[in-house]
């Protein structure tokens, strides 16, 4: 493995043994990538170029990682969220697409304006960093009950050179969040219930940490239930609530919101047809009259 091409061939022919081709051939480019800042086209026309000793171990140390199911983010410490780049190890979750999607919507409702918005369980601080690379005039408070996934977001943060807030609490031990009121609540809850376990990837078991991922089969709605009943405490009138969700639970979580006087209630599906996220409207008044019954 003396060149680009020697080790663009020597990935792709580990890999494919436990992936397909295409993949293989894409965690080829990434690590080259990481090792070099090339582009796709780069490795076609720099394949020739030398590697040095310490590269060509990078790249055994990568593979090890990757034979063993460890995602490739976590192996290069590096993942993207929206084109932002991001620092990511196990302390947190690896940002997703779907999520991307529920970003784009959030950004398109502020429309400029300027607003304040609060992320709650930030982890990497994906959503948070997002949000402010595109709606630069929002003021942006991001929480969440792990000290380790907050110093990781407090990094990228740092990385993009975003203002954001960062505070460590347990949300479900709060009764209000705190005087200020916001626009716009956010949140990416744990939503995956333990009996769904078995359905999961084996890697995403392995390194991804189990307490952004899993809630208790008895409980599926922890989560919703309790941001929801903050938000009616923290959102100014006409605020707005959104989460992302599992895929199965889109008419009960309509239902939790309807239950605490959100009004203008939407469930949207992801790009693969799935529910996935939903927003509702905090009206002052309604929520005055759902209280008095």
């Amino acid at each position: 493995m003396k060149t680009i091409n020697d080790a663009v061939n020597h990935i792709v022919t580990k890999l494919q043994k436990i992936t397909e081709p295409a993949e293989a051939h894409n965690y080829a480019w990434l690590i080259i990538n990481f090792l070099k800042n090339y582009t796709k086209a780069d490795l076609i026309l720099k394949g020739d170029e030398p590697l040095t000793s310490l590269e060509r171990r990078f790249i055994n140390n990568s593979l090890h990682k990757l034979i063993l199911s460890e995602p490739i983010q976590y192996v290069l410490s590096r993942a993207y969220f929206m084109d932002i780049p991001l620092f990511v190890n196990q302390s947190v979750l690896i940002p997703r697409p779907e999520t991307e999607e529920l970003v784009a919507w959030v950004i398109g409702e502020i429309n400029e304006k300027p607003v304040s918005i609060l992320d709650i369980g930030t982890g990497s601080g994906c959503i948070a960093c997002a949000i402010k690379k595109f709606a630069t005039t929002a003021k942006i408070d991001a929480w969440d009950i792990s000290n380790a996934a907050l110093k990781i977001a407090q990094v990228n943060a740092k990385l993009n050179n975003l203002d954001i807030q960062f505070k460590q609490l347990d949300i479900l031990k709060y009764q209000y969040l705190n005087p200020t009121l916001y626009d716009i609540i956010i949140s990416n809850p744990p939503y995956v219930t333990v009996a769904e376990k078995r359905f999961m990837r084996r890697n995403v078991l392995k390194y991804e940490p189990h307490v952004a991922l899993f809630v208790p089969n008895d409980t599926p709605f922890l989560f919703y239930e309790k941001i929801s009943d903050l938000a009616t405490k923290s959102l100014n009138s006409g605020g707005k609530l959104f989460f992302e969700i599992n895929e199965k639970y889109g008419q009960e979580v309509t239902e939790i919101l309807n239950s605490k006087g959100f009004e203008n209630i939407q469930l949207r599906k992801d790009i693969s047809g799935k529910d996935r996220m939903i927003m509702g409207e905090f009206v002052m008044n309604n929520v005055d009259s759902v209280l008095e019954i």
